[in-house]
């Protein structure tokens, strides 16, 4: 039973040894990048906290770890050449999403290679929840940015016209009677709805039992974030109609950027309470 005890010991040491080179050598300039991008590109500056959060669920989960619980699968070895295979392929074809992406499938690969299937299972969310660090490719984002942006001029058009201010849409420019609105990238609403989807996944990964109950207010994120940024174009539309196209500069937009995110915020709470009180 000591042998044993001692063999799993440096099995531990050897895999955790394994698994730092692996990483620093396949994934040292590709971490760089990306961290260099949350610092440059305000869209991606919440990677820096979600390495932070899957850590403490890891955390969370440290008592699966004990040396009872390590039981080696050779399963995790197509898992890992998977990972490695689309590292490859990305640094072939210079596509950073796949050799990003690769990262978690390295790891989960290693884990269950090393620490087996138990150990795997317990930090699979985890390892999921670090899809959030990757920033999205830019055709990909582009194209997002420009359907949020439609979106939200429509809504807030509709809206403005319903409570009877004079309001002309023309692509994702609103026009007013004293001036016009134009929606750009930066209020397309994108950045909140990435960072409103990250805290939604574990929101619902801590008050919802089910994974319907789960999926279902995740994807409930979606259209509580277009609603919540179509009324901060609303009320900038409305003060921009009135005081004029300074209202929209200056502390007032941060402000009304962080009073409509405490708004989606508060819609995701509530609709996590209706769903959680669902029987199922």
């Amino acid at each position: 039973m000591l042998v044993k005890t001692n063999l799993k010991e440096k099995h531990l040491i050897f895999g955790g040894a394994v698994l730092l080179l692996a990483v620093f050598l396949g994934y040292n300039q590709i971490l760089l990048d990306m961290v260099e991008q949350w610092s440059v590109d305000p869209n991606y500056s919440h990677g820096f906290i979600i390495p932070v959060l899957s850590g403490y669920l890891i955390w969370r989960k440290k008592d699966v770890f004990s040396l009872s619980s390590i039981d080696p699968d050779l399963k995790g070895l197509p898992v890992l050449m998977l990972g490695l295979f689309l590292l490859a392929v990305g640094k072939v074809g210079s596509v950073n999403l796949l050799m990003r992406f690769s990262l978690l499938v390295v790891l989960l690969g290693l884990l269950l290679f090393l620490l087996g299937t138990k150990i795997t299972r317990s930090v699979l969310f985890p390892i999921s929840y670090l899809v959030f660090m990757i920033p999205l490719p830019s055709v990909l984002y582009n194209d997002l940015t420009f359907r949020l942006k439609l979106l939200t001029t429509i809504f807030s058009s509709r809206i403005l016209s319903l409570i009877g201010i004079h309001a002309f849409r023309e692509g994702n420019i609103i026009h007013l009677n004293q001036t016009s609105l134009q929606v750009i990238d930066a209020c397309s609403g994108l950045r909140s709805l990435i960072s409103l989807l990250a805290l939604a996944v574990l929101f619902a990964y801590f008050t919802q039992k089910s994974i319907w109950k789960r999926l279902s207010l995740v994807l409930l994120t979606i259209p509580i974030a277009i609603f919540s940024n179509s009324c901060r174009l609303t009320v900038t539309a409305i003060l921009v109609d009135h005081f004029g196209p300074k209202a929209t500069e200056g502390l007032f937009h941060i402000f009304t950027g962080m009073i409509m995110f405490a708004v989606a915020l508060t819609l995701l709470v509530l609709c996590g309470s209706v769903i959680r009180r669902i029987r199922q």
